[in-house]
């Protein structure tokens, strides 16, 4: 595989592809040289015992960390050379809840849009759109401090749709 943007028809099916991932911090692997690819349209989950290596994976693939060695695609974009392409191709939804308390669920995607370079236009459509799959529109003006759990989980699903992911698009 070569070091940038995939380019065969083969990248066209496979969302993900990583071929002999390494990660190391100073003498620990975290990650040994695993390689697997994706399909479009398949669901695919990291299983194993705490130390395995899932979230450092996961980190690479979202540009969070580097590998030491080996080459994964999202989108058929490298996550090492081309980090930006690929965070725009992709929806994010962390572990533990990422939303600004003191704003509105309506401000917090306005400034998830804004970083991503959604337009005000494409927003205000996509808000509709988002909040009402989500069961948030009758909430959108409320400030999220008071949002139960579950409403937050949503709007950060919502959150990780707003730019159109090319997965989801």
């Amino acid at each position: 595989m070569s070091q940038g943007i995939k380019n065969t028809q083969e990248e066209i099916l496979e969302v993900i592809q990583v071929e002999n991932l390494r990660k190391k911090y100073g003498a620990i692997k975290a990650v040994a040289g695993i390689s697997f690819s994706v399909k479009k349209g398949e669901i695919f989950g990291f299983l194993g015992p705490n130390g395995a290596g899932k979230t450092t994976t996961i980190n690479i693939l979202c540009t969070l960390a580097r590998p030491t060695a080996g080459v994964a695609y999202i989108n058929g974009y490298n996550v090492t050379s081309h980090p930006d392409q690929v965070r725009n191709s992709i929806g994010l939804v962390f572990q533990e809840i990422t939303l600004d308390n003191h704003l509105t669920a309506e401000e917090n995607l306005f400034f998830h849009a804004m970083l991503y370079g959604v337009s005000r236009k494409e927003f205000t459509q996509r808000k509709i759109e988002l909040l009402k799959l989500c069961e948030l529109w009758e909430r959108r003006k409320a400030k999220i401090e008071n949002f139960s759990s579950g409403m937050k989980r949503r709007l950060e699903i919502a959150r990780a749709l707003i730019n159109q992911p090319k997965s989801f698009s």
